[in-house]
């Protein structure tokens, strides 16, 4: 995958497939998290909350595999169409046991136009532009840009990203890519690659 095929293609599965030994379990997680939270189709809407309620502790740590596991499982059947080559009794082994398998699902449930557009949007609010990697400048994370960064993470307060653009240039940040990011328009979610290059998160 090139750089201008990451930035337009709105075919989830070879970015997948280029991110796949590339991205950590906790950023998956929390693109499966972010996917359940806002139009997966697989569950109820109340089902959808809890799911990513637990996806999202087990990325931070707070939560384990296992937990999450039990609630996905009943979601999950052998006569679900293999994924990424994998047959079905695997592809439910991995959906419910790694970060992987339930990406997977994600990605091939965004059959639609618009459902591809809000899942890649989600992937490259996580993961930036992996081809122009960048790295903050100490002078940067003053107390209130960190402050500002660790609110808008623990409260879910995406609101207030243009806040944090501002901060971030008062502490001198000049880069385009981090503060137009946290001007435009997302979605923004917990993993977004500026909070967490802000927070030490990887």
């Amino acid at each position: 995958m090139t750089e201008q095929e990451w930035q337009v293609t709105n075919d989830p599965t070879p970015v997948m497939h280029y991110l796949r030994g590339k991205a950590s379990d906790r950023k998956v997680w929390l693109l499966v998290s972010a996917c359940w939270r806002s139009s997966s189709e697989r569950y109820s809407a109340e089902d959808r909350l809890v799911l990513a309620d637990v996806a999202e502790r087990v990325a931070d740590g707070e939560a384990t595999t296992d937990e999450l596991a039990a609630l996905m499982t009943p979601f999950f059947t052998a006569e679900e169409e293999s994924y990424d080559g994998a047959s079905p009794d695997e592809a439910s082994q991995e959906f419910t046991q790694t970060p992987w398998g339930a990406a997977w699902v994600c990605a091939y449930d965004a059959v639609r136009p618009e459902q591809a557009i809000v899942f890649l949007s989600t992937v490259r609010d996580i993961f930036g532009n992996p081809f122009r990697p960048v790295a903050a400048t100490p002078s940067w994370l003053t107390s209130t840009v960190v402050a500002l960064a660790s609110g808008i993470y623990e409260q879910k307060a995406f609101d207030r990203m243009p806040i944090l653009a501002d901060a971030l240039q008062d502490a001198g940040c000049d880069n385009a890519e981090i503060l137009d990011h946290c001007r435009g328009p997302g979605p923004h979610v917990r993993g977004c690659h500026v909070l967490d290059l802000i927070l030490g998160k990887s």
